[in-house]
């Protein structure tokens, strides 16, 4: 005998064991009719009642993770590893990311091209400049719906000048809120920008200067995401060196402080125990013992 489980008339699971019970690992926002079916060793099948449920998504976040300006439209390898969206292409974005562009043009500036500063298409035979624009505001939105968080980027190209000039906000796209803010110039030769995005968020570029352009979208698991201290602060108190360090951090990621006298791979050595932040910024005052004469820190995931 056993009992099967399903939503919205969808079979999600089975469980064969008393007292039949199963966890939906892959659940996504929205709402569900559940019901389980049992089937006796005889084969006859009896119907639960069916119990409606609303599953909502955590609250929408997003940190910056920084620029880059060096992949330009090199992407492969680099970003896009969950799925992308490439204006004029087919967007490559698997459930469950519902995500894409709000009313805005789609222009083609130039295709093939061997300019490295172009976006590479999937296949990698040649590469094209192309980007959603408007005179006002980009809007892309993003969803995550299993409520998982991931890494977001953005490719930004000024293609055809060097007097555009934006900003780009990101927003709970539920309640408006802004969770994050940034200015956008001097991207003649390409800049990638990327967040930690959880929830349901938009993106709106505004132009200051020019029109507002978007050269792609890109997806990617938390996993790429690097523990990255962004800030050390020592102090001498009592004989002793007291430094308070600021990282960022995938939360629920375990972590470890390390430090070094010199830099030789070698030399490295675990300051402390396991780490396991529960915010995306954490802070941490450690005390050493000692006065080295020059000390480096890192931090990095503790893996098994």
């Amino acid at each position: 005998e056993y009992v099967e489980f399903f939503a919205n008339e969808v079979h999600i699971g089975t469980c064969s064991n008393s007292p039949y019970r199963f966890t939906w690992a892959h659940a996504v926002a929205g709402s569900f009719e559940f019901q389980a079916r049992a089937t006796d060793d005889f084969g006859e099948t009896t119907r639960s009642a069916v119990h409606r449920v609303v599953l909502a998504m955590p609250p929408a976040k997003a940190f910056f993770l920084g620029e880059d300006r060096v992949t330009q439209g090199r992407w492969k390898g680099e970003y896009g590893r969950t799925g992308f969206h490439i204006p004029v292409l087919p967007p490559q974005i698997p459930w469950p990311i519902q995500a894409g562009p709000v009313d805005e043009y789609t222009f083609l500036w130039e295709v093939p091209v061997s300019d490295p500063r172009g976006v590479q298409h999937p296949d990698e035979l040649w590469n094209l400049a192309s980007c959603w624009v408007d005179t006002e505001k980009v809007t892309y939105r993003s969803a995550f719906l299993d409520g998982r968080p991931g890494m977001f980027s953005i490719y930004c190209l000024d293609w055809d000048s060097f007097i555009r000039i934006s900003r780009i906000e990101i927003k709970d796209a539920e309640t408006g809120k802004l969770l994050d803010e940034r200015w956008l110039q001097e991207f003649r030769n390409g800049v990638w920008m990327s967040w930690y995005i959880q929830g349901d968020v938009i993106l709106e570029l505004t132009s200051l200067q020019g029109n507002g352009v978007i050269s792609g979208a890109f997806f990617d698991p938390d996993t790429v995401i690097k523990p990255l201290i962004h800030s050390i602060v020592p102090q001498f108190l009592d004989g002793k060196i007291v430094v308070t360090l600021t990282w960022r951090s995938v939360p629920g990621r375990v972590c470890r402080i390390q430090v070094s006298e010199d830099l030789s791979v070698a030399s490295w050595r675990n300051l402390g125990e396991p780490i396991v932040p529960e915010v995306f910024e954490s802070k941490l005052t450690l005390e050493l013992s000692d006065n080295p004469a020059r000390l480096f820190f890192r931090i990095v995931d503790d893996l098994p």
